[in-house]
């Protein structure tokens, strides 16, 4: 617009904004592009950084326990060191690229002046003119100056976002198909793995290697087996939290992957090891499988996990703030308010990671009837680490190194597998 005004006045002003005009963007880029992966390098520092701040945090009594708070506070004093100097790197170009583009802009200005002061002294150019293209000279290059601003500040937040989307990442997310939408036909189909394999990025170790098995419906399927063997691997699957690196898994006749995500949650109750309770009421935390449902479900639930008595006891009943992580609750208060977001949930599928570790042997007793209360007529699939749960289950698979072992129930098992019998001589199922 400003170059309208300019070429009838003045042809060589005119030629000076379109010759320098380009200048500008080009420092943006080339300066954008160093930049860009200092941006890079501040983001991955950052998020190792987060990351293990929240270890810390999580390990606190174990540190004290050992008298290793020194040397963590060494760690993390080294690690917002190197955090410091990558930000600093960064605010360095972002100064330097600020400079070189108001440099550029004032140069720029500086040439038309010059110019037109020249051609006053010579009486070849209207004072009038002159005076208009110099106060208008300044305007022309600063939108070009803002869109260098913009464009470091748009560099970090690609790098940022680029940080973020490797933890939504998902082949479910890049390949939004209409199979994608496809619904469940049959609730009661079993599960089949055909030939599944599954290699996380930062090993090169299959987690999972060539695994043939099948969850037959409606019966309860231990999977059995040593820290490091797949179990944790093949429930992410079935979570949907990861898919295989090769080979199928299907629900029925259809494949895992062609089911809509949100359907297939939509039938899956979800037990771990250490269920999380959020500093919200009672109330919400059971809803959080059912947000649609009425208090009395939610009472229901809660009294076939035998936890409603306790909390009809409290001041504040069903509004009681479970505080931090469960913090007012004991360990099997927790899981039977778990137990109760499970019933609540009532899935044909019900995924469990041994939830009764850790626990008080008798308090363990009552909590596995509980459970296997709630097995009934669905199909069950449960990380089992306790011999009393593996016995009880009408299926146990044995992983080993990632393959399966075994397949049978406890007394077959007994007897044709040595690694089996090695491992409960051994008491590495408790």
């Amino acid at each position: 617009m400003i170059l309208l005004f300019v070429l009838p006045r003045d042809l060589l002003s005119a030629i000076i904004f379109i010759v320098t005009a380009p200048i500008i963007p080009t420092f943006m880029f080339l300066i954008g592009s160093i930049s860009e992966k200092l941006n890079q390098k501040q983001w991955l520092t950052l998020s190792r950084m987060s990351a293990y701040f929240f270890d810390v945090l999580q390990g606190l009594p174990t540190l004290k326990l050992f008298n290793r708070t020194k040397e963590t506070v060494k760690r993390i004093d080294n690690i917002t060191n190197i955090f410091r100097i990558k930000t600093l790197n960064v605010l360095r170009v972002a100064f330097l690229s600020a400079l070189v583009l108001e440099v550029a802009s004032t140069i720029s200005v500086a040439v038309i002046a010059v110019a037109i002061g020249l051609r006053l002294l010579n009486g070849d150019f209207n004072f009038a003119d002159a005076l208009f293209i110099l106060i208008i000279a300044p305007d022309f290059y600063l939108p070009l100056r803002q869109l260098g601003v913009s464009y470091h500040a748009g560099m970090e937040g690609v790098s940022s976002f680029e940080r973020i989307s490797e933890l939504i990442k998902n082949e479910s997310f890049e390949t939004m198909n209409s199979n994608q939408t496809k619904k469940i036909i049959e609730y009661d189909s079993p599960i089949f793995f055909e030939n599944v394999s599954f290699t996380y990025e930062e090993r090169n170790i299959k987690a999972l290697n060539s695994i043939f098995l099948v969850i037959e419906p409606k019966k309860v399927t231990a999977l059995v087996g040593q820290t490091g063997s797949g179990k944790t691997t093949l429930m992410n699957m079935l979570l949907r939290f990861i898919n295989p690196s090769q080979g199928i898994i299907k629900f029925g006749h259809q494949n895992l992957l062609e089911i809509n995500e949100d359907e297939w949650r939509k039938n899956i109750a979800w037990i771990p090891q250490n269920p999380h309770l959020f500093n919200k009421t009672i109330l919400e935390n059971i809803k959080l499988s059912k947000d649609d449902a009425t208090i009395q479900e939610v009472i229901d639930a809660a009294n076939k996990s035998k936890i409603h008595n306790l909390i009809s006891s409290l001041p504040n009943q069903y509004n009681t703030l479970v505080g931090e992580a469960g913090e007012n609750f004991s360990g099997g208060e927790i899981q039977r308010i778990a137990l109760a977001r499970a019933y609540l949930r009532n899935a044909p599928i019900i995924l469990v990671d041994e939830p009764t570790a850790n626990l008080d042997p008798i308090i363990e007793e009552e909590i596995m009837n509980d459970m296997f209360d709630l097995y009934k007529e669905k199909t069950v699939l449960i990380i089992a680490h306790r011999l009393n749960t593996i016995i009880k289950a009408d299926k146990i698979i044995v992983m080993k190194n990632g393959r399966v072992d075994a397949i049978g129930s406890h007394s077959e098992l007994l007897e044709k597998s040595l690694y089996y019998k090695k491992l409960f001589e051994q008491k590495m199922l408790e």
